[in-house]
């Protein structure tokens, strides 16, 4: 609520909410990638565009994750931010810390219940952003417009000893290892991630989109681009604290292009990344 640059405002953020419920609804929304259930009663429809109204084109197959028996917690025509969050892998709930940024720079910090499902009160179309954490997890990151029945579902992927997650909204001076300010909301993820899970071994794996080429004829410059941004973020976790035997970083060139042929921008924004691979899990 306001600066916590003074301890006037800081008094301020400290505070505790009485939020007023209605009884349970008997339907909502699982926004799910770039679709969305409708869960009532039991019956799903998807439907190909979010906020629109059930269309009579359904798929009556069951969906992997059942959020029948969560439905009561949730809250229909409130402007809640609200949902439940999953292991990606066997769809079970994972207690998680979720930090929600505003548009208007204000962070909102709060955990999951045992189940997690999570519930936080807004404003309708407000943006807002979530950061998830969990022990035990790679770290994940949504953008959400509040809408009327509406809930989200968050997938977190274990971590397991070869398991690799890139890392987004990583932003390098053009053909060059140096981070531009605008990486610091990512690299401060960087290092919850790392505090959370302080028994992992971890590669930072750098990329590169040169498609066409033979990665043995890869330009040497392109390949040393690759293994410096993958050092400037090792380099950037040693700073910080974290022992550097249990950080490694390598450049793979073009090597592991997730498009080897792109076609759009986003494609090329795939090949050319940076990634977390886990080592080893103490």
């Amino acid at each position: 609520l306001a600066d916590n640059d003074s301890e006037e405002g800081r008094k301020q953020n400290r505070r505790a909410m009485v939020e007023i419920y209605e009884p349970a609804p008997e339907k909502v929304v699982i926004v799910e990638k770039e679709k969305q259930i409708i869960i009532e009663k039991e019956k799903a429809v998807y439907i190909d565009k979010p906020y629109l109204q059930p269309s009579s084109e359904k798929i009556t197959e069951t969906p992997s994750y059942s959020i029948q028996n969560e439905v009561k917690s949730f809250e229909e025509n409130k402007p809640y931010l609200q949902g439940v969050v999953m292991n990606a892998e066997t769809t079970a709930p994972v207690k998680a810390h979720i930090f929600v940024h505003y548009l208007n720079g204000r962070i909102d910090s709060f955990f999951t219940d045992n189940k997690g499902v999570f519930k936080l009160l807004c404003v309708f179309d407000e943006q807002v952003t979530m950061d998830i954490f969990a022990k035990g997890y790679f770290y994940a990151s949504q953008d959400v417009v509040i809408k009327p029945n509406l809930a989200q579902k968050i997938e977190l992927q274990p971590l397991a000893i070869g398991s690799v997650t890139a890392i987004t909204n990583l932003y390098f001076v053009g053909d060059e290892a140096t981070l531009l300010k605008t990486s610091d909301r990512e690299l401060a993820k960087i290092l919850r991630f790392m505090e959370l899970n302080k028994g992992i071994k971890i590669e930072i794996a750098g990329h590169v989109n040169a498609p066409g080429i033979d990665p043995d004829k890869l330009p040497q410059e392109e390949f040393e681009l690759s293994e410096g941004r993958a050092n400037a973020i090792r380099t950037f976790l040693i700073n910080n604290g974290f022992a550097s035997d249990n950080i490694d970083a390598k450049g793979y060139g073009n090597a592991q292009m997730r498009y080897p042929e792109p076609t759009t921008e986003r494609q090329e924004e795939l090949n050319r990344r940076v990634e977390i691979k886990v080592l080893d899990i103490k």
